[in-house]
């Protein structure tokens, strides 16, 4: 047999043509695609951080002394929670208070921390004092007005997987000893 060996030529010129424009294709329609979501993506991280803000918003607006964005959450092991509440100052109507927000609670009770949990029953028993809280120490506020606060929740590892009783215990900044006000948290951990 005899080949054409133009032909040949040929027939490979042709087939480095079509792989060069499948390729810029591909290229083009993974662009396009990366664009679409990136918009969509992008669009989404503006409508958290509005719903944050709008959060936010109607934390300091509440009218209560302690204000939870929910008041139960759900916690996987291991893992960390973000949230946020609030705290009003109506005490003195013409002057800032300082409110301590220990945590743990510190030995009179106040700041916060998990209480109490369902015994699952099994080896292990829960220990409320497992779970910590992360916030601002002090925060001082306005006569009248009200500030939301960012905090994180840690759940370790070891925390066994049932429902825990926690609280926001503020102590009274004009009558040091006694409360100001309470708020109870319920967390569910799961496995």
């Amino acid at each position: 047999m005899h080949f054409n060996k133009k032909a040949d030529l040929s027939l490979s010129i042709n087939a480095i043509v079509i792989l060069i424009l499948a390729i810029t294709m591909l290229g083009l329609g993974l662009a396009f695609m990366k664009g679409m979501f990136g918009k969509v993506t992008g669009e989404l991280g503006e409508m958290t951080k509005g719903l944050s803000a709008q959060r936010k918003a109607e934390l300091e607006n509440s009218l209560d002394r302690i204000t939870f964005d929910t008041s139960e959450l759900e916690i996987k092991v291991g893992t960390k929670a973000n949230m946020y509440f609030a705290i009003r100052n109506n005490l003195n109507p013409d002057a800032p208070n300082t409110f301590n927000i220990p945590s743990p609670k510190d030995d009179k009770g106040f700041g916060f921390g998990c209480t109490d949990a369902i015994n699952p029953g099994g080896a292990k028993e829960p220990k409320p004092e497992d779970i910590k809280f992360s916030t601002y120490t002090t925060r001082t506020i306005k006569a009248g007005a009200s500030e939301a606060l960012p905090l994180i929740i840690n759940v370790p590892a070891n925390a066994v997987p049932t429902v825990y009783s926690c609280d926001l215990t503020l102590e009274d900044p004009s009558t040091p000893g006694s409360e100001y006000a309470k708020k109870v948290l319920y967390i569910t951990v799961t496995p």
